[in-house]
């Protein structure tokens, strides 16, 4: 168990601030970020002990880091798994960073692919090409059904960064790793990133419906035709590889982020640090600069 208290850069306690437990090992996917309380305070637990993927030995040091939301503060600290007292006591003041921190603090257990080396792709049945590389515009979403929301189409959602997770009713990694989705909903809908998970044809909507009530999925939901046809164009660009599957869609519709065809750090682990990040780096392209008008008066 790794407890411990964030505090803000005046000192005092900070709630609403997302924590995370990071190293080059298995922590990675077993250990989902969590978010603070009122008190500044956060509770992760870790069923198993990580093991380091380049000696496949137990690792028992690994950083915890904090950051803000919606804003460019984040603090780091480190864990001793063998000292419980420690673990349980931990303390993280944050500071101001800059917009693509924590995950440029991260890198350093990164895979090849996720710094950047295209040749070195997951799967490499996937061809990157035009069509599926970062700025390309995306296929439309024509679902047969959409819940928990007006909206029938992705270009609806125009203006917003949107997060599209691709799952089923009956993949188990999907439910694993539902609560980092309902993470970046809950945290980020109210300040422009939106999820939208996509269902393929395999289940009856009803039975859609109900998972969707029993697992609180609020965010807004497609699903697919009898004919396929959302699937089969994601699926034919590559985005989509099995389920989960993540892609990240700027405000203007261009693809920002997918985890099979461009290299970057995965959706699968860090959707919500990379969400963070772009919402970040627009705002703060998108403020004028010095002695320049961001309009006319």
């Amino acid at each position: 168990m790794i407890r411990g208290t964030v505090l803000g850069s005046n000192g005092e306690p900070a709630s609403n601030a997302i924590v995370r437990v990071h190293s080059n090992s298995s922590v990675r996917y077993v250990a989902q970020p969590v978010v603070t309380g009122v008190d500044g305070r956060f509770e992760i637990q870790l069923e198993a002990l990580p093991v380091n993927y380049d000696t496949e030995q137990r690792l028992y040091e690994h950083s915890v880091f904090a950051f803000k939301r919606d804003e460019s503060f984040g603090g780091v600290t480190s864990v001793n798994l063998r000292d419980a007292d420690a673990a349980a006591n931990l303390t993280i003041q944050m500071t101001p960073q800059k917009e693509d921190w924590p995950l440029s603090a991260m890198s350093e257990g990164f895979t090849a692919w996720e710094k950047g080396d295209a040749a070195s792709r997951p799967d490499k049945q996937v061809r990157l090409n035009t069509e599926n590389a970062a700025g390309v515009s995306v296929p439309e979403l024509d679902g047969s059904i959409w819940l928990n929301t007006d909206k029938r189409s992705l270009e609806e959602f125009r203006g917003q960064f949107v997060l599209l997770d691709f799952y089923t009713t009956w993949c188990g990694p999907c439910t694993a790793d539902f609560p980092t989705v309902k993470l970046v909903h809950d945290t980020m809908a109210k300040i422009g990133v939106t999820v939208i998970a996509v269902h393929d044809n395999s289940s009856p909507h009803e039975l859609i419906r109900e998972h969707a009530e029993k697992k609180s999925m609020e965010m807004p939901i497609v699903v697919d035709h009898a004919d396929g046809r959302i699937l089969k164009l994601w699926e034919s660009r590559g985005f989509v590889r099995g389920y989960p599957s993540y892609v990240l869609i700027g405000p203007d519709g261009r693809l920002l982020a997918s985890d099979n065809t461009i290299p970057g750090p995965l959706l699968r682990v860090y959707k919500v640090e990379i969400a963070r990040q772009r919402l970040l780096q627009f705002r703060q392209n998108r403020r004028p600069q010095k002695g320049v008008s961001d309009g006319p008066e």
